[in-house]
């Protein structure tokens, strides 16, 4: 269900879904504080743009158990 945005009463707003909207919402989430989350597609993106994930981008996926997953997944650059 959608909220009006006319009414709508939070601690936070993220507006994105991408990889920081969604690190962001999450990391509040584990600390229960209210927020609401849009973003002007309404499904996910199935063409993905990331080309690069550097070590920092990484350790913040650690905690969520993805750093495996987008290591096994990606291509290595040899540089």
């Amino acid at each position: 269900m959608m909220a009006d945005p006319q009414n709508l009463e939070t601690d936070v707003l993220i507006v994105g879904t991408g990889p920081v909207g969604l690190l962001a919402a999450n990391a509040l989430m584990e600390k229960s504080i209210d927020l609401y989350i849009c973003d002007k597609l309404n499904a996910p993106v199935e063409e993905l743009r990331a080309s690069t994930f550097h070590p920092p981008t990484l350790d913040l996926l650690e905690p969520l158990c993805l750093t495996s997953a987008v290591l096994e997944n990606g291509l290595k650059s040899p540089e």
